[in-house]
């Protein structure tokens, strides 16, 4: 199916542009005031643009501007984008700081509405999360 209108791939390309450059502002105008957003690696769910803004600058404010996040893969399935990335400093990859993020934009298609980030663990506890999780079955 074709979609008329911008590319999700773009808007979701030009949000991690922009968070790159550290233009917090224009980043977050990327999502309506209406928008969600869900990092796997705090509890809560950023409900609004209010509380996504507090988030995103307070993740910015704890990296160096050398920190950068690199696309490795994007996927545009129209409306939801798939995004596989890494974090690089100053140009060189940083260990353990792969990740995955799934995007959902608004019917406009110029909008951010809804974002799920799945960030690499530093701790990798493979088998030892597989029998703490069978045994709790």
């Amino acid at each position: 199916m074709t979609h008329a209108g911008p590319q999700g791939a773009d808007v979701v390309r030009r949000y991690f542009e922009l968070w790159n450059e550290r233009k917090m502002d224009e980043a977050i105008s990327l999502f309506p005031e209406d928008c969600s957003y869900e990092d796997t690696l705090y509890p809560e769910v950023f409900a609004g643009k209010d509380q996504l803004r507090r988030h995103l600058l307070r993740v910015a404010d704890a990296l160096p501007d050398s920190f950068a996040f690199c696309v490795d893969t994007i996927s545009d399935g129209g409306d939801s984008i798939g995004v596989q990335w890494h974090v690089e400093n100053a140009g060189s990859p940083l260990p353990f700081t792969r990740g995955s993020s799934m995007y959902r934009l608004d019917p406009t298609r110029t909008k951010i509405a809804y974002g799920f980030d799945v960030p690499e663990p530093t701790v990798k506890s493979g088998s030892f999360s597989l029998a703490v999780s069978a045994r709790l079955c």
